[in-house]
């Protein structure tokens, strides 16, 4: 009876410890997301749209619109609103499809075809959608190393550098500058009132870039005419490492922000759906007959969709200057602008917001000063790229500042002057300062800026491209 009655507890207590486990797993799942979620968006405005409201949605590929914001077409075009549809790429690079670069163009065609049948289905028409072919999986090196049409990128998947036929401007050149020029053209015709576009933060390179073009053809823009002043522009997300989580699908299921983008700096705003909404999203996805036929592009359709509103940093104007001397007291003020919760730290190829230093800036009438603490070894190498927003009667120009224990680089393209002015730095044991003129990046009001932490070729730390006004 003892080895009974000793065996009999030992079940109990396992049993209990198993319903324990069970129950902390679920109010984790269901209590803790929820709440964090709930804190992250209680400052946002709300989004809406009304029957005076022209609705831009910018897509990298086709079927994000759908999957991102398929809901609030839907909605948008029920309410009277005006909606127009970017697509910047043709998405031929879905592996699953493309054995053979011959292949690739005929994925497109298929790819803009669901495309137009999806839209159909929430309301919008064929003369409202624009495809603007440029390559996919190379819209990251288009906004940055291939910025100007004499340095073009070849697609080895279309076997071109020029936009398709089929392209809303065709024979354009695989060039950031062109998918600029198509965006602008865009805007000037549509004039929306309200902007959805891909989000920075998202793993996909082709959606971080299509947020960065979004955004500087507005900043253009708003040299030349002051409407573009009251456009919004809020971002959806695609990818997130597994995210969204699970299988469920349809009006029930709540579709939550990934854990680890739920910080003070992104206000998560949800937007719910009324059943015939969820629905009517549904149809819509699965007209994308070329995808993926497992459970991820249905895991979108949910009972909301989320979006955030898309912000500059302002960077403060100091009345006096900062001493760069490798020391760290005169940054600590309410006058400085700290970034440090959307640095994004790469670790065995994953992405995460959580950040082990800081990056910190301000400005006086000629600097614009940085400063990076960490713990990082002091062999690192420290990469900042500037690409300073000009009116539309002037040129481009991307900047390259790098410092590291070798000393200082500044490559200034399309320039092939590499004269880094008055600029000073001051590398420390935890950490650098540096001065860039002003002059150097044409005391533009808005500069598009990001910064890498390099330890030899491999990428310890990244921002996402931020926008910085003066």
């Amino acid at each position: 009876m003892r080895m009974t009655k000793e065996h009999l507890k030992f079940t109990i207590l396992v049993a209990v410890v198993t319903l324990l486990s069970g129950f902390l797993l679920f109010a984790q799942v269901r209590f803790s997301v929820p709440f964090f979620a709930r804190l992250s968006i209680a400052n946002s405005g709300p989004l809406s749209c009304t029957a005076g409201d022209v609705l831009l949605v910018v897509a990298p590929h086709c079927d994000d619109e759908v999957f991102g914001a398929g809901g609030f077409i839907y909605d948008a075009v029920k309410q009277g609103a005006t909606v127009y549809v970017v697509v910047v790429t043709n998405g031929e690079a879905f592996r699953l499809l493309v054995s053979r670069p011959s292949r690739a163009p005929l994925l497109g065609d298929r790819r803009q075809r669901e495309t137009l049948e999806a839209l159909e289905v929430l309301g919008v028409p064929k003369d409202h959608v624009f495809f603007l072919g440029y390559p996919d999986r190379g819209l990251e090196l288009l906004f940055y190393e291939h910025w100007l049409p004499d340095i073009p990128y070849f697609s080895r998947l279309t076997r071109r550098e020029f936009t398709p036929d089929t392209s809303f401007r065709p024979e354009s050149p695989y060039c950031g500058k062109s998918v600029v020029a198509d965006l602008e053209e865009i805007l000037r015709m549509v004039r929306p009132t309200l902007v959805l576009t891909a989000s920075p933060f998202d793993t996909h390179p082709d959606h971080r870039a299509v947020y960065n073009f979004t955004m500087y053809a507005l900043e253009r823009l708003r040299y030349e005419d002051p409407f573009f002043e009251n456009t919004r522009v809020f971002w959806y997300l695609v990818h997130w490492n597994l995210w969204p989580h699970g299988s469920l699908t349809g009006p029930g299921v709540k579709l939550l922000p990934p854990r680890e983008l739920l910080v003070p700096t992104i206000r998560w705003q949800y937007y719910f759906l009324e059943k015939d909404t969820v629905f009517a999203k549904m149809r819509a996805v699965r007209k994308y007959r070329s995808q993926s036929a497992g459970g991820y592009p249905l895991s979108f359709v949910r009972a909301n969709e989320l979006f955030v509103e898309a912000r500059k940093a302002r960077i403060p104007t100091l009345f006096e200057g900062i001493t760069v001397d490798g020391r760290w007291d005169d940054w600590d003020g309410p006058n400085i602008a700290f970034s440090s919760p959307e640095v994004r730290i790469r670790q065995n190829g994953a992405r995460k917001t959580s950040s082990p230093f800081f990056l910190a800036m301000a400005k006086d009438a000629e600097y614009l000063y940085l400063a990076v603490h960490h713990l990082f070894s002091r062999k690192v190498t420290y990469r900042f790229h500037f690409l300073p927003v000009v009116p539309l009667q002037g040129g481009e120009t991307v900047v390259d500042v790098e410092v590291g224990t070798e000393g200082r680089k500044v490559i200034v393209i399309p320039s092939e002057d590499e004269s880094p002015g008055t600029l000073r730095y001051v590398l420390g044991c935890d950490g650098l300062e540096v001065a860039v003129p002003l002059a150097l990046l044409h005391h533009a009001a808005t500069v598009f800026f990001r910064m890498e932490v390099l330890e030899g070729k491999r990428v310890l730390a990244e921002t996402i491209w931020k926008v910085l006004t003066f």
